[in-house]
């Protein structure tokens, strides 16, 4: 209930960051469409021109709005949030509501707005276009003569179209996304080309075991990418016919240049798998944004750098830069109101920049606030239970029930919230997750404080070891399978093994082989400096990190 609470404030703060400079870029945007239209208008005299001081105000109001393309831009990037697949749910909902051209027109707008490089969804974007404009011109015929039989069919037709049409790119967008990020493969790169390097400096048996080990623990990180992606299966289908091959070879133990030459495939198949998945075009709205951006900048630069004494001559370059502005306006305000509907489903309403996010008042209907009540309630519940426990009485035991009853409830509502949240947050990798404090202080944290942290009291719950007292320009000290100069390990312990009794608090009794020495035991004041990863099996299952 904790973690869901705290996973809803995160997601109001991305979402309100989002709403906040793309607010502040729709806005901009609309002065500079508002002083270009007004600066067409076409003189008592029927003539258009853009007198010198049009112009001044033209390139003042597109300077702001350059200024703050960047930041939408980055911003969006960083929540990884993509608009189009739920704008385009909504428009479609709407016209298969009411089969109008109008609507038809409003899923076409929003397509023919649309972007992308991405192999599987470019196609089945174009598809959809052409479905949407079919679909469109059937409409607009049968308005024509709405009692003519083959007009009608035609229409129905076209909408059938266009409804599969739509339903395969959302369901191609939905494919290309990817459940990993690729900043988890690039250490797996490093440690084998670390191994590597040893195969060569000491080509021992034992390295080829440690080597072999560190390629079947890639192996099973690659085999857990999911994705429909058609270029990142090809590559992580090489790359795993790499791995095997090396496999092979290192665990022979006996050609240790085939050793060296099959890793050496390794690392450079699982960098060409990081680059597929860097440039995995799958965020529709980021592409098309900046795309949006990149037209506007090229119009802008033009209009300001424009020399031309004729104010009639002024005016194609002034209605290049309108209609490039009213692109970038449409992804903008586009962004503001699906930021503005998750901010408000993840807590609330959100706020201007400059105020605090720890003032915000959640909303009743707000996915924060169901969580926040199925955390009180289960808090409750364990009291009234255990009041029962301790003194078990009819009035106690009718008192927990329906505490119990109410937590039911509470985690139901929390799971339809949940629900109605995901359907409309459509997202593809971020690039940034804000660590936000929620505070203007940190008191918990002064080097005064008489606080369970500066106690050193987190002991109690979690096994942590330092590299060296202070942070130097030296490498660390701490070895993972007798390699490495690693100044952070983290253990994370798998579920209890045999002989494991979770209830005494010994490292023997959480990690495996190395990492359950005795030295770690207690403070561990001189603890080993040695940790061991291997494959999960019977009597290992320890998952380090470093």
């Amino acid at each position: 209930m904790t973690q869901a609470r705290n996973l809803y404030d995160v997601m109001y703060v991305v979402a309100t960051k989002l709403w906040q400079s793309a607010s502040i870029t729709a806005n901009a945007t609309a002065v500079l469409d508002t002083e270009i239209a007004n600066d067409l208008i076409p003189s008592s005299r029927g003539r258009v021109a853009i007198i010198d001081s049009e112009q001044t105000r033209i390139r003042s109001a597109a300077q702001t709005v350059v200024d703050q393309t960047n930041v939408i831009y980055s911003t969006l990037d960083d929540s990884g949030i993509d608009v189009f697949p739920n704008q385009l749910k909504i428009r479609n909902d709407q016209y298969q509501a009411d089969k109008t051209a109008a609507n038809a027109q409003s899923i076409q707008l929003l397509l023919t707005n649309s972007t992308t490089m991405h192999a599987d969804i470019g196609p089945a974007l174009a598809n959809t276009l052409s479905a949407s404009a079919a679909a469109a011109t059937a409409a607009n015929n049968l308005s024509a003569a709405p009692g003519d039989p083959l007009l009608a069919a035609a229409a129905a037709n076209a909408a059938t179209a266009l409804g599969t049409y739509i339903n395969a790119l959302q369901a191609t967008i939905d494919s290309s996304r990817i459940n990993r990020h690729y900043s988890e493969l690039i250490p797996y790169a490093a440690q084998l080309n670390t191994l590597n390097d040893l195969i060569i400096s000491s080509p021992t048996s034992s390295n080829a075991n440690i080597l072999a080990a560190k390629l079947t623990e890639t192996k099973t990180l690659l085999q857990s990418i999911r994705t429909g992606a058609s270029a990142i299966l090809a590559s992580q289908n090489t790359s795993l016919s790499a791995i095997d091959q090396a496999v092979t070879a290192a665990r022979a133990s006996i050609d240790y240049p085939l050793i060296n030459s099959t890793t050496s495939s390794v690392v450079s198949s699982i960098n060409a798998l990081v680059n597929t998945m860097i440039i995995n075009d799958d965020n529709l709205t980021r592409t098309s944004l900046a795309s949006a951006i990149g037209d506007f900048k090229t119009e802008q630069a033009t209009f300001a750098a424009l020399s031309i004494a004729s104010s009639s001559a002024r005016v194609p370059y002034a209605v290049s830069l309108q209609n490039v502005t009213v692109d970038l306006k449409f992804w903008s305000n586009l962004i503001v109101a699906e930021a503005d509907s998750l901010a408000r489903q993840a807590k609330g309403v959100p706020i201007a920049v400059g105020e605090e996010f720890s003032k915000v008042t959640p909303l009743s209907t707000s996915a924060y606030q169901i969580a926040d009540n199925a955390l009180a309630s289960s808090q409750n519940a364990a009291t009234a239970v255990q009041a029962y426990i301790n003194t078990p009485t009819a009035a106690k035991q009718t008192a927990a029930s329906t505490a119990l009853s109410d937590t039911l409830s509470t985690a139901g509502s929390l799971l339809s919230a949940a629900s109605t949240l995901d359907t409309s947050l459509n997202s593809s990798a971020s690039s940034a997750l804000p660590i936000i404090w929620l505070s203007s202080r940190c008191d918990a944290f002064r080097d005064t404080a008489d606080s369970w942290w500066n106690n050193n009291q987190w002991k109690n719950l979690v096994f942590y070891q330092i590299s060296d007292a202070i942070r130097s320009a030296t490498p660390g000290r701490l070895q993972v399978n007798q390699s490495g100069n690693y100044r952070v390990v983290v253990i994370n312990a798998g579920r209890a093994l045999s002989g494991q009794n979770r209830g005494t608090r010994t490292a023997a009794n959480f990690f495996e082989g190395i990492n359950a020495d005795t030295s770690r035991n207690v403070d561990a004041t001189a603890p080993t400096l040695t940790f061991i990863n291997q494959s999960p099996s019977a009597t290992f299952n320890d998952r380090l990190a470093y």
